[in-house]
């Protein structure tokens, strides 16, 4: 089964023959959310956008797919403070712990 994901849109689309407004939220694949990040066309919807938790965490291969201000947003929306000379593996890093942490307290 494939993985889904909850994206914010930036621009206004066409997915699948349907017009889509920037502000949206839309549920595309994994190749589909790579190809709208990567353009700059999309971006992980969150928890505040009326997201599911579970559709916004991206694992560590989607992590790695991040730039470097994407990874420091995803930071601060987890409440996690990051040094000025951290790396994009520090924040990487960082992000995954939070997460494991999380895990092991549910």
């Amino acid at each position: 089964m494939s993985k889904t994901y909850v994206l914010k849109l930036t621009s206004a689309l066409v997915i699948d023959g349907v017009v889509c407004r920037a502000g949206e939220m839309v549920e595309v694949g994994e190749l589909e959310a790579k190809n709208f990040l990567a353009r700059g066309k999309a971006e992980l919807a969150t928890v505040e956008d009326g997201a599911d938790e579970a559709q916004t965490e991206p694992g560590s291969d989607e992590l790695s797919k991040l730039t470097k201000e994407q990874l420091l947003a995803k930071a601060k929306e987890l409440e996690i403070e990051i040094g000025s000379g951290a790396t994009k593996a520090q924040i990487i890093e960082a992000i995954e712990a939070k997460a494991e942490g999380e895990k092991a307290g549910e």
